[in-house]
């Protein structure tokens, strides 16, 4: 009997022409024989319940779990008491539970009669249908044989469908087609992820990936426009669960591949110059997509909506718009006009041949196709320079070589010198020189004030003047006042020098000194030796006579010189008509000097100069009478 309640009804034996032994017979008397209708029954006498769920044809119960969810069934039709149970069977009832069915295949208990769940375990079984079994009481539910009467259907919800690799267009709405599976409706929905199940939604498509229709009871599916090309994978989720994260859309689908090109790639041309690309990145292009340059910041989508378009970049070939690719959709060019665009960065907006069908319009180009930097000739002067040297081999050995010499010779250098300093400091006792070594002079020269080096400066032309006085008043050593007096029947006027020094014996002699220092007293001032001739007196002239004649004296102990007219400052040495006396050496002036020393020791000396200081001056050499 089906499972349900049933009314007794009774009817009385012997009744009419029937008698007890009749009925129990099965015989007939007639055609007005009782209790041998329905119609016969007449008195209730109470109600049979047979529990057990509802089957056919009273009733056809077909149940559905979503693959990888927990497993439950609400409402489920019979006279099943509190405690029953359901089994997941492989085959008939009363054999064994189906493998891979979640909590070995049976459920449990259930609290009053029409719920059943199998707990929080999810199903694993492959999508389809199975048989389910039921069983009474508690108590007596231990084996699959104890589940020997058929409850109906439970039909196990995912797509079948093997998973592959789909295509999608950039920028455009893309159609997954082909799902199919048990119990697939409208209400589902997939969604684009990187990893089904993980994760969050995708930022890569707009309204994250969801698809926004469904059609075909779950066999087809239209995602949204995605926003950059890539891989990504297409997850599924049942309609009867809510599908609002990730994690709901656990059912991979195979893989999906946007193509396009990449839209942070970036691409440089140079002002002055055609502008190509011959590498675009990207996956899925294909020979006669196209360009389009924008200012940077355009949103392509909403500019290829729009009635105007995107405003046009001035300066650059072909009002922006690129020549189709070719190369497999790589390689893309302006032509050969010069780029006269301001440099700077730009925006590239992308159409694809195949699903615009031609790219003839402006609302083709409404994908991002990365960005576009025009440089400057100065820049393309340097990236197209030749190329630099190759970098020589074992370089770093060099490196490695010094790093372990140099130190090595700072150390010898410095023990070299510690040991000199001990070995000079020993060498001579306390306070000789020895004591002390010759320190080298600093290597940065202080700097001098402006008051300083006119000071220096001031004190140099003095010295000069004093000197240039001291030359021009004493032509000879004849006297104080035979020295000054000029030589009148000399044809030139001038007066010849008797003895001068020459401040250039250092050079030619190589001493020491870089002067002669005559005395402190100038030769106009009272003090200065007059006498200081080579004929003041006799015995000046003995001497002068046992030593060699210098020019400008006489034999008989004149100097002749004194009797010549003295020469002016500027006289002598630009003229031709006359020549300057020439001074003598270094060791005539010298023996003269020790004559007059050998008379008077305390005789007061011309001031000194430093003949170096002046080396490079013109006009003081001219003055001092030198050649530079």
């Amino acid at each position: 009997a089906l499972a349900g309640d049933y009314a007794l009804c009774w009817c009385a034996a012997g009744s009419g022409e029937n008698n007890y032994g009749a009925v129990l017979n099965g015989t007939r008397a007639g055609d007005g024989a009782w209790c041998t209708a329905p119609e016969h029954f007449l008195v209730p006498m109470g109600t049979l319940q047979v529990t057990g769920p509802g089957v056919l044809p009273r009733s056809s119960q077909v149940f559905q779990c979503i693959r990888r969810r927990g497993c439950e069934i609400n409402n489920y039709e019979g006279t099943m008491p509190e405690g029953s149970k359901l089994l997941i069977a492989e085959s008939d009832c009363g054999g064994d539970a189906m493998p891979g069915s979640p909590n070995g295949g049976e459920s449990f208990p259930s609290v009053d009669g029409s719920t059943f769940d199998w707990g929080p375990e999810p199903t694993f079984l492959t999508p389809g249908l199975y048989r389910m079994c039921w069983c009474a009481a508690v108590i007596t539910c231990f084996k699959p044989a104890d589940y020997a009467a058929y409850s109906g259907l439970l039909r196990i919800k995912a797509p079948i469908t093997p998973q592959k690799m789909r295509f999608c267009p950039l920028g455009r709405e893309c159609n997954i087609t082909g799902i199919s599976g048990p119990g697939l409706h409208n209400g589902d929905r997939v969604a684009v992820l990187a990893v089904c199940g993980e994760g969050e939604f995708t930022t890569k498509f707009t309204r994250n990936g969801v698809s926004i229709a469904t059609y075909g009871l779950g066999e087809t599916y239209t995602l949204p426009p995605s926003l950059t090309f890539g891989r990504f994978r297409v997850c599924w989720c049942a309609g009867e669960t809510l599908c609002v994260r990730g994690a709901d859309f656990d059912t991979d689908l195979g893989g999906l591949e946007v193509g396009g090109p990449d839209a942070s790639a970036v691409y440089v041309c140079y002002e002055w110059q055609p502008c190509s690309i011959s590498a675009m990145e990207g996956s899925m292009l294909q020979a006669g997509d196209m360009l389009r340059l924008v200012h940077a910041g355009t949103d392509c989508a909403a500019s290829a909506a729009s009635e105007l378009g995107p405003e046009l970049v001035e300066g650059f070939p072909r009002g922006g718009v690129a020549l189709p690719a070719d190369g497999a959709g790589h390689s893309y060019t302006w032509g050969e006009d010069l780029v006269r665009a301001v440099p700077g960065m730009y925006d590239l907006c992308y159409c694809s041949f195949e699903s615009s069908g031609g790219c003839t319009a402006q609302r083709d180009f409404h994908t991002q196709g990365g960005s576009l930097r025009v440089g400057d000739s100065k820049e393309y002067q340097y990236v197209t320079r030749p190329a630099d040297n190759e970098d020589r081999q074992n370089d770093s050995l060099y490196a490695i070589l010094l790093a372990i010499v140099l130190p090595a010779l700072f150390c010898i250098a410095g023990l070299v010198g510690w040991g000199r300093k001990r070995l000079c400091g020993k060498a001579a006792p306390p306070g000789k020189p020895g004591d002390h070594e010759a320190e080298a002079p600093p290597l940065f020269k202080a700097r001098q004030s402006f008051a300083e080096m006119a000071q220096r400066k001031s004190k140099e032309m003095h010295q000069v003047k004093k000197v240039l006085e001291i030359r021009l008043a004493a032509p000879g050593f004849g006297g104080a006042n035979e020295g000054r007096k000029r030589d009148k029947a000399s044809p030139t006027g001038a007066s010849h020098i008797a003895d001068m020094p020459d401040f250039r014996f250092k050079e030619q002699k190589g001493q020491a000194q870089d002067a002669i220092g005559w005395g402190s007293e100038s030769p106009r001032s009272p003090n200065y030796g007059g006498d200081f001739g080579v004929n003041e007196d006799k015995q000046l002239g003995n001497s002068l006579d046992e030593t060699p004649a210098l020019p400008g004296t006489l034999s008989g102990g004149e100097d002749a010189a004194a009797k010549k007219p003295l020469p002016s400052p500027t006289e002598g040495r630009g003229s031709n008509t006359s020549t300057p006396a020439r001074r003598h050496s270094f060791s005539q002036l010298a023996q003269v000097a020790y004559v007059n020393e050998n008379e008077d020791d305390n005789r007061p000396r011309p001031p000194s100069i430093a003949f170096s200081n002046y080396k490079k001056c013109s006009r003081v050499m001219q003055l001092l009478d030198v050649d530079e």
